[in-house]
């Protein structure tokens, strides 16, 4: 063969499943061998083959009888894009029983990730489970050995639709997509995500699902959770691309299609963001895309745990939220303790902050934040420092009270109780409150100051006293 193609993009033979130029294609070739040269028999014994209908029987050679010995056979089964195929054995299924099935046996296999994955390996008496694959191919091995034989296997196989997707990243089409959907479709898509993860879908390339103001007749729905009987997240039909879906930890989606219309359907991507969950390590949490614009109808909890001798220092890099005099749209907000609890309320914040980012201290070990958007206005979100320092307990900051005692002394904080290396944390950030009885005013008497070389340890005394104003 010598056609001058690098990639049998412009010159190529192509070999057809069919006798019409719109028949399914088995394959398409070049190569730089000199022209060509085909030889073609009429094969009337034999096993194996490549089908492109809708629905087939598959059966092992001579079936009901004993297949023989030494047979290979392999089927591969293609259907549309966007459609999957589903098999079942019926009838009979006698196959030389053995050990992880080595001996004889027939496997299915699915096309995925450019390689092919088994779908199970079977062999028996017993008739195998209903086999789906993920895409739109299908495999179909069987083989046995010079000992014993059976009477084989027949199986069925017709197209479906819709599926189960658990990969970090991906893409889901309607039937035949780019081309007409068919009709009287109902497609179920699930997708999974572990706790604190987001799914975030997306409308790609062209979307065409016959419109109506309700979408009652093509449509495809989404819902938060696994189901139909879900909460609702929206219903799309139409020419214009629908807004990103995005749903926690499970997206369930449903396309349905009526006997009439149709259109070209659509095609989703798909990834999954983390957005909350258990910190117990210093480091830095943001807003999912931040800081591109974050998405709407999010609710994200991250629970932080210090160590217990320590305070949990949350630290802003970055706001910028819908605003709202009460933040009522958009909003992140810190808790004491690891429940959003009114009462324990640190901060809660929103708008814009360009200058004078919020600095929140926890009192004990834990802590938490809370980020939950609307679902309209968004904007480019937040970012913040988690780091774990000294607190109130561990004598940085806290209220010195002169009503009971008039003459008190404040120090900053021992190294013995900072961090073990020995030194004072260097972004300490260390506030009292100083109280006094009515009509005296307050004195700070700097006493002592230690700071050693390269600023790596610090000590403070003060003496504060009251007197009559």
């Amino acid at each position: 063969m010598q056609l001058d193609s690098d990639d049998c993009s412009q010159d190529y033979l192509r070999i057809l499943n069919g006798h019409m130029p719109t028949s399914p294609q088995l394959g398409r070739y070049c190569g730089n061998s000199k022209g060509f040269s085909i030889t073609v028999d009429a094969v009337t014994s034999g096993c194996g083959g490549i089908m492109h209908s809708w629905t087939g029987v598959i059966t092992s050679p001579n079936y009901p009888a004993a297949y023989g010995t030494d047979a290979e056979c392999e089927w591969e089964i293609r259907v549309d894009p966007g459609y999957k195929v589903i098999a079942n054995f019926f009838q009979r299924f006698d196959l030389e029983n053995s050990t992880n099935c080595q001996n004889d046996f027939v496997e299915l296999l699915d096309w995925k990730n450019e390689t092919w994955h088994s779908l199970g390996r079977f062999c028996g008496k017993q008739f195998p489970p209903t086999i789906t694959t993920s895409g739109e191919t299908m495999k179909v091995l069987f083989r046995s050995n010079s000992v014993h034989q059976g009477d084989g296997f027949r199986m069925r196989w017709k197209v479906g639709c819709g599926g189960e997707f658990d990969s970090p990243t991906g893409q889901i089409t309607s039937p035949n997509y780019p081309q007409r959907y068919g009709d009287n479709l109902l497609c179920n898509y699930t997708i999974t995500a572990t706790p604190d993860t987001y799914i975030i879908a997306k409308f790609i390339d062209k979307f065409e699902i016959e419109s109506h103001p309700l979408c009652i007749y093509d449509r495809l729905a989404a819902y938060q959770g696994n189901s139909s009987i879900s909460a609702p997240i929206g219903r799309y039909c139409g020419s214009q691309i629908p807004p990103p879906i995005v749903s926690h930890n499970t997206l369930f989606m449903q396309f349905r299609t009526d006997g009439s219309i149709s259109g070209s359907g659509f095609k989703i991507s798909y990834t999954k963001q983390e957005c909350g969950g258990t910190i117990t390590s210093p480091t830095i949490i943001s807003s999912p895309s931040h800081p591109d614009t974050y998405y709407n109808n999010l609710n994200c909890t991250w629970r932080i745990e210090a160590p217990a001798d320590q305070v949990v220092d949350i630290k802003f890099q970055s706001l910028t939220l819908e605003t709202h005099r009460d933040c009522r749209y958009d909003w992140v907000a810190a808790y004491e303790g690891l429940r959003v609890n009114q009462s324990q309320l640190l901060g809660r914040y929103c708008g814009n902050f360009t200058y004078q980012l919020p600095r929140v201290k926890s009192r004990g070990s834990k802590a938490l934040i809370h980020f939950r958007t609307d679902w309209s206005v968004s904007h480019g979100g937040f970012s913040a420092s988690i780091r774990f320092t000294s607190g109130e307990r561990q004598g940085c900051g806290g209220l010195i009270n002169l009503t009971a005692n008039a003459q008190q002394q404040l120090r900053a904080p021992d190294a013995a109780v900072l961090p073990r290396n020995g030194h004072i944390d260097g972004e300490l950030d260390c506030q009292w409150t100083v109280i006094a009885p009515p009509g005296k005013v307050i004195r700070l008497q700097l006493t002592q100051i230690d700071m050693t070389e390269g600023g790596s340890q610090v000590k403070i005394y003060l003496a504060i006293t009251q007197e009559i104003q």
